[in-house]
């Protein structure tokens, strides 16, 4: 029997199972994975009398809980272990502060040959917000016509104004994020498995239900996927299956 050093992160990967599972469930790798663990968790009944000290300890409930951490964003990752929806072609892209000499009228030509869909905002020449108007704006405000992608201001307005819009592009994917009834999550199988100077260790998770999705996003630094799941029982009444060369 050989000592078991293990270094960094090999391989994490899930696929959906059961009937709750997404389209096309396939087995899917984690990418630029930066943490995960697995937490084995239990509740403990100390046995007491008289005495400060318990004469007996019984286990009590225990739980799994799968946390990962990862740097490459898929929907279709997202989608098929939290949300089960359906992933379509198609994005909606939020164009930022586009710049444009003020006009009476600016008419919005979206990169990329997509298409006008909502306004999102005007900044004036001083980065003030701008107030939409309904019609006839005075100087400070401005009208759009959301089918059109037509802007219209005052004529007196001056400086460079900066439009933020959403479009359309028929290019990416997206989600619609379903209101399903309670009870009716994707499950999942998982491995994590790691291989360190010919040394082998894998932990396989037969059957679990992610429980969290975060994205935090950060000033100075990345954006990584936060999620986590937890395990239960298979059909053999086991929960876990562990594999190493020791």
């Amino acid at each position: 029997m050989s000592n078991l050093y293990n270094f960094g992160i090999g391989f994490v990967n899930f696929t959906p199972v059961g009937a709750n599972a997404p389209g096309s469930p396939s087995p899917t790798q984690y990418l630029v994975v930066q943490d995960v663990s697995i937490d084995y968790g239990f509740t403990n009944k100390p046995f007491l009398g008289q005495l400060t000290f318990p004469v007996a300890v019984a286990r009590g409930e225990g739980k799994i809980d799968v946390k990962i951490k990862y740097g490459r964003i898929s929907l279709k990752t997202v989608n098929d272990a939290i949300f089960a929806g359906t992933v379509a072609t198609g994005q909606d892209v939020i164009q930022i502060n586009e710049k444009h000499t003020a006009a009476a009228s600016i008419t919005i030509a979206p990169p990329s040959s997509g298409t006008f869909v909502s306004d999102q905002g005007v900044l004036d020449g001083n980065g003030n917000t701008m107030i939409l108007a309904l019609s006839a704006p005075a100087v400070g405000s401005y009208e759009v016509n959301n089918s059109t992608g037509v802007y219209t201001f005052n004529a007196s307005q001056t400086g460079t104004l900066q439009i933020s819009y959403a479009y359309s592009l028929t290019t990416g994917f997206n989600v619609a994020v379903p209101n399903k009834p309670m009870g009716q999550s994707p499950q999942a199988q998982m491995w994590v498995a790691n291989s360190n100077w010919g040394n082998n260790l894998a932990i396989f998770i037969p059957q679990l239900v992610f429980t969290k999705l975060s994205l935090p996003q950060k000033n100075t630094d990345w954006t990584l996927v936060d999620s986590e799941a937890q395990a239960y029982s298979d059909s053999a009444g086991n929960v876990s299956y562990w594999y190493g060369d020791y």
